[in-house]
C-alpha cells in the first residue's frame, strides 16, 4: 500500500519562444507517493496539457547513458542523472511518475533557475551540474565522444516509438540545441562558454548569443531551410566567439 500526499498545485517553469525567454505559469499538481513506513518513493505530477507531461518523460528518455543510446541500453540512469520517469494517463488528465532521488547537494539552484526549460531538460542539462571550477575546464575526451554521438533524428524517432508524436516546434528546438552543443564542443568551448551563450549573457557581442543567432536565421522558407540557416549562423558565430575570446582561428570550409 502507498500513501499519496498533495504538496503543490502549480509550479513556475521556464519556457522558450524564438523572440525572447519568458516565464510562464504551467498548471500542475505535485503529489508525493510514500510507502507504509512513510518513505518517499516517487513524485506524481499531473498536468492539464498532455504535452507538458510528455516533456517530463522526454527529459528522461533523452538522458542517454554514457555508453549508448537509451533505446538500446539496459542502464536506467543516464549521463545527467535524470530520475526514471513514466507517462501516465488518467480519467482526469495526464501526468508522470518520477522516481524520488536524494539530492547530492551538487546542483546549483541559482544556475538551474536561469536556464530555460527546453535547454535544461534536453541537451545542455549536464552542464549545470558542474561547479564554478569545472565549468571553466575543457571537456574530457569521454564527454566529447558522448556529445559527438548525439543523433537528434534517432532521438525524435525514439520518442515517436515511445508514444509521443513530437510537435514540430519541439523537433526544431531539439535539432537546434543539439547542433549548438555539438558545434560548441567541436570548437573546444568550455561549459561556461556554452552556458553564457545559451542564456544570452554574453554582453561584449550580443549577436553571438544563441537566441540572437537563431533570430537572424531564415524563417520564411520552411522548417528545413530555417534549421539549415540557423546551423550556418551558429557555426559562423561560434567561430567568431572562439577568435574573440581565445584567439583561435578555425579554417574556412
Amino acid at each position: 500500500m502507498v500513501h499519496v500526499v498533495e504538496i503543490a498545485r502549480e509550479s513556475r517553469k521556464w519556457s522558450l519562444d524564438w523572440k525572447k525567454f519568458s516565464l510562464n505559469l504551467i498548471k500542475m499538481h505535485l503529489l508525493e507517493v510514500e510507502d507504509e513506513a512513510g518513505n518517499l518513493l516517487c513524485l506524481f505530477k499531473t498536468y492539464v496539457l498532455e504535452d507538458s507531461a510528455k516533456k517530463e518523460v522526454a527529459a528522461y528518455l533523452l538522458d542517454h547513458p554514457l555508453h549508448g543510446h537509451r533505446s538500446s541500453s539496459s542502464e536506467c540512469t543516464g549521463l545527467s542523472g535524470v530520475p526514471p520517469t513514466v507517462f501516465i494517463r488518467t480519467k482526469d488528465g495526464f501526468g508522470c511518475l518520477v522516481k524520488f532521488v536524494e539530492s547530492d547537494g551538487v546542483t546549483s539552484d541559482v544556475l538551474l533557475k536561469t536556464v530555460p526549460e527546453e535547454i535544461q531538460k534536453y541537451k545542455l542539462r549536464s552542464l549545470w551540474w558542474l561547479n564554478k571550477v569545472e565549468a571553466h575546464e575543457e571537456f574530457t575526451s569521454q564527454m566529447v565522444t558522448y556529445v559527438q554521438a548525439l543523433n537528434v533524428d534517432k532521438d525524435i524517432n525514439f520518442l515517436t516509438k515511445s508514444g509521443w508524436e513530437v510537435p514540430s516546434i519541439i523537433c526544431i528546438r531539439l535539432k537546434l540545441f543539439t547542433a549548438f552543443l555539438k558545434l560548441a564542443v567541436k570548437f573546444q568551448l568550455k561549459p561556461n562558454d556554452i552556458g553564457l551563450l545559451a542564456t544570452g549573457r554574453y554582453k561584449k557581442n550580443p549577436s553571438l548569443n544563441l537566441q540572437q543567432m537563431v533570430n537572424a536565421s531564415d524563417k520564411g522558407n520552411g522548417d528545413k531551410a530555417f534549421v539549415n540557416s540557423a546551423y550556418a549562423k551558429m557555426e559562423e558565430g561560434l567561430k567568431d566567439y572562439v577568435l574573440k575570446v581565445y584567439r583561435r582561428r578555425f579554417p574556412k570550409k
